[in-house]
C-alpha cells in the first residue's frame, strides 16, 4: 500500500531490502493472510489517519513527512509458521473490562 488506496508492487527479499524490521513477522509470504491498522505515527506532520490493509503498508503512507505505524492482527514466525494472534489475553480483558461486555473475543 503505497498512499491510501493504491497499490504497487514490491519486491521484498532481504536479498535487496537492507532494513526489513518485523515485516517476515507480519507478512512472511506473499500469501500470508493478515490484516494491519495503519495509523499516523507520533510527531507526523499531518493529521491523524487510521487506515486497515491487508498488505504490506508504506512507511510514508500519509506523506513523505510524515511515517505510519501499523498494527497487525496476527503475528508469525519468519518461516510462515506459527499464526497466532497478536492481541494477548491481558489486552483482550481490559477489553471487555472497559466496555463490561464477556462477549468480546
Amino acid at each position: 500500500m503505497y498512499r491510501p488506496f493504491y497499490e504497487r508492487r514490491l519486491y521484498f527479499d532481504r536479498i535487496l531490502n537492507e532494513e526489513v524490521y518485523s515485516i517476515p513477522g507480519v507478512f512472511p509470504k506473499a500469501e500470508s493472510e493478515n490484516k494491519v491498522i495503519a495509523l499516523t505515527a507520533p510527531g507526523s506532520e499531518k493529521p491523524f489517519l487510521s487506515l486497515a490493509a491487508g498488505l504490506i503498508v508504506d512507511f510514508h503512507l500519509v506523506d513523505a513527512a510524515s511515517s505510519a505505524q501499523c498494527f497487525p492482527f496476527y503475528a508469525y514466525a519468519e518461516d510462515g509458521t506459527n499464526q497466532r494472534e497478536n492481541i494477548t489475553n491481558w489486552a483482550l480483558e481490559h477489553f471487555r473490562k472497559h466496555y463490561k461486555d464477556k462477549k468480546i473475543t
